[in-house]
């Protein structure tokens, strides 16, 4: 297993969700309250200069987040280094310094008159986020909104594409590989891979000893490792995963990305967002008696994390029965797990050879890349640790010969050395991207050029199918970066894809708490995007043994061949052009009502304004996507 010593190698990018948690129980007995406000940050002092350019900018975004526009980048970064790098305190000082400057504008005996107000303006410091702006409109005004017509046929079959770029390329293929970690609340997710990137050498000693000192700070000592992936206060605070994060490692020969997905219900959306860029998953559950039930047989979230994962193309699955140590590795437990897990998976379509099973320890170390030596498990488990059977995973056939789609899951702000400006974080489904290109991001119908491509940490001259990266581009002019999310799609302007608002759908109902009849409001999901949408039609449906055409509502455990019409425009694809665009899950404010694939494309959508939102307003049970820190 090759190992790298530095942490600057591992990709940090976090996507940031909305801080409050939305619909939050306080009662869930998980929350744990520090107590301690005041000393979060106390020891800061004692890293001085440890204190790297990543670590300031973290801080300053922080800050940033709270105050807004309301202060300069200088303003926030001299009270951080007055107040030692203590955000808490940073902010308090910023906010009592801007009511106290809105207090003496009240009191002034006369209005400040237009001739100083420019005056000031001008001398004011220009943010740096507005600098690179600046820097990019002197190149935006040569990229022009794309002159599309709309295609006769939606649903053609694409033809195929040969790109340069890719020539000779055969062998690396299947070197890349996603992995996404699902499972029930506190079953030990971050914990576990936190815990296998130190063993790897992704986490220095250095950093483990640092979030070791936080985590006894906040009165949980056991979260240590899972602060590698849980790296906002809010996280570290509650002990609850609420954003998904994004990390890379190698494994002999192959790179992954690891993506760590929350596991509460009510982050089911950023769940689902994680699992839409990933080929491949690990089911972590937790052996304890009264946790496994709850997260397995109580209508907990393994059984729709598993479902979900599966409907959004995972087909290889580990399941990780995690802290069988405080059984004493007993196999009886290990053994009842297996019996219950297993024929569920197999039910909703995971193939026999394509599940795996391994006894672990996340908090221990046990069983992660190399075969345990305890005589209490060897006694009985004689298979492989989790690294090998991720080593194991068999890399998806991509669509290296389709024309261009890269499904966009956040943009921001970068001002880093690799690239700057403009980014997006895309998922590659199909063809390939080269510094350069000129590509079209749909809905917005605006042309956008290729300025450079990140893959796994380095600085790329293209990136193709399957893989995951960061791509810098110069938009056109009237677009605004800010109102670009998740749901967006970049493609080539010869074989662009068009947004639309109704669809025909086959799909397959779950266990319902209500019947879906015409007109039900439901959440459709599909890769990053997240719309609201209604049942219009319900053409067919299946139950058993019974057939019936034009039922008036749909009862659990059917089949059923559906139109679905879209509140706002949507991208998407014929399932068999795209896999990844054409499989769709079907969700109200409760959970998950049916998974299903896109048999046609039926009405398009008007173009419409370039400064619209992609998301509407969200149930309040269900997170909402947000910025992507430029630490991506």
């Amino acid at each position: 297993v090759s190992t790298q010593s530095t942490w600057g190698f591992i990709k940090m990018s976090r996507q940031k969700r909305d801080s409050n948690l939305v619909g939050y129980d306080d009662e869930d007995d998980y929350i744990i309250d520090s107590g301690d406000e005041e000393g979060h940050y106390e020891e800061e002092e004692e890293k001085g200069g440890v204190l790297t350019k990543e670590d300031i900018e973290k801080h300053y975004k922080s800050v940033r987040e709270v105050v807004a526009g309301d202060a300069t980048r200088k303003d926030i970064l001299a009270s951080l280094e007055k107040n030692k790098y203590d955000v808490g305190k940073a902010i308090e000082e910023i906010k009592k310094n801007i009511a106290e400057k809105e207090k003496k504008k009240k009191e002034a005996p006369a209005p400040i008159k237009k001739e100083e107000v420019k005056k000031q303006e001008t001398k004011k410091e220009v943010p740096k986020k507005a600098i690179i702006l600046e820097e990019e409109k002197k190149v935006v005004h040569k990229v022009h909104s794309a002159s599309i017509e709309p295609p006769k046929d939606l649903n053609k079959i694409y033809p195929n594409v040969e790109y340069k770029c890719l020539a000779g390329l055969e062998e690396d293929k299947g070197n890349n590989i996603s992995l996404v970690t699902i499972g029930h609340v506190d079953s030990g997710k971050s914990t576990l891979m936190g815990h296998f990137l130190f063993k790897l050498g992704y986490v220095t000693p250095t950093q483990m000893h640092q979030y070791e000192k936080e985590s006894k700070i906040l009165g949980k000592a056991t979260f240590q490792f899972a602060y590698a992936f849980d790296e906002t206060q809010t996280e570290r605070e509650r002990g609850v995963t609420i954003n998904i994060a994004v990390k890379h490692f190698q494994l002999k020969d192959k790179n992954i990305t690891i993506i760590d997905a929350p596991g509460h219900k009510d982050f089911i959306p950023n769940m689902i967002s994680g699992a839409a860029q990933a080929d491949c998953a690990i089911l972590v559950i937790d052996s304890k008696k009264p946790a496994f039930e709850a997260g397995f047989l109580n209508k907990g979230q393994t059984k729709e994390h598993a479902i979900l994962a599966r409907c959004l193309g995972v087909t290889q699955i580990i399941v990780a029965v995690n802290k069988l140590d405080l059984h004493g590795w007993e196999e009886g437990v290990y053994t009842n797990i297996v019996n219950n897990v297993e024929p569920f998976l197999l039910s909703i379509g995971y193939k026999q050879e394509s599940i795996k099973f391994v006894p672990i320890s996340g908090l221990q170390g046990e069983n992660l890349i190399e075969n345990s030596k305890i005589p209490e498990l060897t006694s009985w488990y004689k298979g492989p640790c989790l690294g090998d059977i991720i080593y194991s995973f068999k890399p998806l056939k991509k669509a290296l010969n389709k024309p261009i789609r890269a499904c966009v899951s956040d943009c921001y702000i970068s001002s880093f050395d690799q690239i700057k400006g403009t980014c997006f974080s895309v998922k590659m489904e199909g063809g390939a991207i080269e510094e350069g290109n000129k590509l079209v991001l749909m809905p917005f119908k605006a042309e956008c050029v290729v300025k450079g491509i990140m893959v796994n940490d380095e600085k790329k001259k293209f990136t193709m199918a399957g893989e995951t990266a960061e791509i810098a581009v110069s938009l056109c002019e009237g677009i605004d970066a800010t109102n670009i999310r998740g749901g967006a799609v970049l493609s080539s302007i010869e074989h662009c894809i068009y947004p639309v608002l109704a669809f025909r759908a086959q799909i397959v109902t779950f266990e319902l708490h209500t019947p879906i009849t015409l007109g039900y409001p439901i959440f459709l999901h599909c890769y990053s995007l997240k719309s609201q949408a209604k049942i219009t039609k319900i053409e067919k449906s299946t139950c058993g043994l019974v057939e019936k055409k034009n039922p008036k509502s749909l009862m659990s455990n059917t089949h059923a061949v559906v139109i679905i019409t879209a509140q706002d425009h949507v991208c998407l694809e014929l399932y068999q052009n795209y896999h990844g665009l054409g499989r769709i899950a079907i969700r109200d404010s409760v959970g998950t009502l049916a998974t299903g694939m896109i048999m046609e494309l039926i009405k398009q959508h008007l173009f419409i304004s370039d400064t619209c939102l992609l998301y509407t307003s969200p149930s309040p049970r269900d997170a909402t996507l947000s910025r992507m820190p430029s630490s991506a």
